[in-house]
C-alpha cells in the first residue's frame, strides 16, 4: 500500500474512532449516570476526551494528504497534549471520587448495562487499534502510533468496566465499582503520559 492509500485509510480509522468514542461516551455517560457506575461515567468521559484527540489527529492528516512533506509535529503535539491534559484531570477526579463512594458506602443499582458497552467496545475499539498501530507503523508517524496505543488503553479501560462490572453483578460487593474506578484511573493517568512522549 503506497504513501497516499496509507493516509486515506489512516483518515478513516480516526473518523470511524471518532463516531465510535462518540457513541460509546454518550451511552456510558447515559448508563454509567443513570444507574449510579462510577467506573462506566468515567469510561464515558474518558470516550469524549477521546474525540478531541480524535479530531486533532484527523486534522493532521487531512493536511499531510496535502502536503505529505509538510511538519505536523505541533500540530499533533498540541492535540494530543489537550488529550493529556483532560486524561490526567479525569484520573485524580475519579480516584477522589472512588474513595468517597467507598467512603460513602455508595454503589451501583445495577451494571448489566456496563457489562454490554464494555463487551461491544472491547470488540470494536481493539480491532480499530490492531488497524491504527499498522498504519502508524507503516508511515512510521509517531502521532499515529502514540494514538494507537492510547487507543489500545481504551480497550484496558473497557476491561476494567466489564471485570467491576461483572464482579458486581455476580456478588453485589459494594467497592466493586470503586475499585474499578481506580483502575480506570490508572489507565487514564498512563494514556495521558503517552500523550506528552513526543
Amino acid at each position: 500500500m503506497n504513501e497516499v492509500a496509507l493516509y486515506k485509510r489512516a483518515f478513516s480509522l480516526a473518523i470511524l474512532t471518532i463516531i465510535c468514542s462518540t457513541l460509546e461516551g454518550s451511552f456510558s455517560v447515559y448508563y454509567g449516570y443513570s444507574s449510579n457506575s462510577l467506573t462506566l461515567f468515567g469510561n464515558g468521559v474518558v470516550s469524549y476526551i477521546e474525540v478531541i484527540s480524535g479530531i486533532g489527529i484527523a486534522g493532521m492528516l487531512v493536511r499531510l494528504r496535502k502536503n505529505t512533506e509538510g511538519d505536523a509535529t505541533s500540530f499533533e503535539r498540541t492535540a494530543l497534549r489537550i488529550t493529556g491534559i483532560g486524561l490526567y484531570a479525569l484520573a485524580y477526579g475519579l480516584v477522589f471520587m472512588s474513595i468517597m463512594n467507598a467512603l460513602k458506602h455508595e454503589h451501583p443499582s445495577t451494571t448489566i448495562s456496563g457489562i454490554i458497552i464494555a463487551i461491544v467496545t472491547i470488540c470494536i475499539i481493539g480491532a480499530l487499534t490492531i488497524s491504527k498501530m499498522k498504519v502508524g507503523k507503516s508511515l512510521n508517524s509517531p502521532a499515529l502510533i502514540a494514538d494507537a496505543i492510547c487507543t489500545k488503553l481504551c480497550v484496558y479501560m473497557s476491561t476494567a468496566v466489564l471485570v467491576s462490572s461483572l464482579v458486581f453483578e455476580a456478588t453485589h460487593f459494594e467497592y466493586a465499582d470503586s475499585i474499578g474506578a481506580i483502575v480506570l484511573a490508572y489507565f487514564a493517568n498512563k494514556e495521558a503520559g503517552e500523550c506528552f512522549k513526543f
